[in-house]
């Protein structure tokens, strides 16, 4: 057992029907110091029912701004599933990885050095679509540096928490009213310390096509939207309310 492995439950979130996502996946993943496990997601599609106690689809609407994607809520379901088998487990430490993940050739070194200032985060986002402006940074190694986010950094495809956010998470993130990452992105409602590793020590994707969220939904018309850029302005200031106040 490698010093990672002690402390660290690596998942992988698959679906059943996606098996060469997974072959990639391996062997990006089987040459590196840890042991993962496949965690089989949730086929949203498949979804006989949305319970009200998981999905607020008005909710999601009004504060999104597209019909709700059924593929969106697998994801979220996903994510929700693989912190409940963490807590579960005696592990200190879960790195969750979608199935596009492309980690970089530093990344072992960036996750080393993480865990070693493990008291300064509850979570560290990985991978991103966006270049986030970070505040109060820290050197990790190489040309990567970790700090608290002042904007959007989105999505999940590689992501590490302890457990006290999964704890946090599981008691506030459902029913569900957004995108998996752009709920995770609100650190303030939940209490915890969010931070983004900047630049991305894994790449958002593979070039495949995401399965899990996979579908485009459509935007409601400009006037249907007033909500959800009423409540995208209140969260922009939030964040940044909540990015100055952080504890470095």
């Amino acid at each position: 057992m490698s010093s990672l492995d002690k402390d660290l439950l690596v998942l992988v979130i698959n679906l059943d029907r996606s098996p060469e996502r997974l072959k990639r996946m391996a062997e990006r993943l089987n040459h590196l110091p840890f042991e993962w496990q496949r965690l089989p997601a949730i086929d949203g599609g498949a979804l006989s029912e949305l319970r009200h106690e998981e999905v607020d689809e008005n909710l999601y609407e009004r504060q999104h701004g597209k019909p709700l994607a059924r593929a969106e809520v697998g994801c979220y379901l996903s994510h929700v599933t693989a912190m409940k088998q963490f807590l579960r487990s005696d592990k200190h430490y879960l790195l969750l990885f979608e199935d596009d993940a492309y980690p970089e050739e530093a990344f072992v070194a960036v996750l080393e050095e993480l865990l070693n200032q493990s008291d300064t985060w509850d979570i560290v986002k990985l991978s991103g679509f966006h270049a986030p402006h970070i505040i109060k940074r820290r050197k990790l190694t190489h040309k990567y540096c970790v700090g608290v986010p002042m904007t959007r950094h989105l999505n999940v495809a590689a992501v590490l928490y302890n457990r006290q956010a999964a704890q946090q998470f599981i008691g506030s993130m459902l029913p569900m009213s957004l995108p998996f990452d752009h709920a995770l992105e609100q650190p303030w409602l939940y209490d915890v310390k969010l931070r983004v590793v900047v630049p991305n020590p894994v790449q958002a994707n593979d070039g495949t096509e995401s399965t899990i969220v996979g579908t485009k939904t459509r935007k409601f018309k400009w006037y249907r939207r007033f909500s959800t850029y009423g409540f995208r302005i209140k969260n922009e200031i939030a964040r940044v309310r909540w990015a100055v106040s952080s504890k470095s």
